[in-house]
């Protein structure tokens, strides 16, 4: 039982910090879209 948990536990915890990634890469892309739209 404690072992299941522990395994669902990792895994949320991968597929969280997966998603966290992808939206700071998502996050960056728009900043660096936002600026060139307003210097250029």
């Amino acid at each position: 039982m404690n072992q299941t948990h522990d395994k669902i536990k990792a895994s949320y915890f991968s597929e969280s910090s997966f998603k966290v990634t992808c939206l700071a890469k998502w996050h960056h892309l728009l900043g660096m879209y936002y600026v060139t739209i307003m210097v250029g």
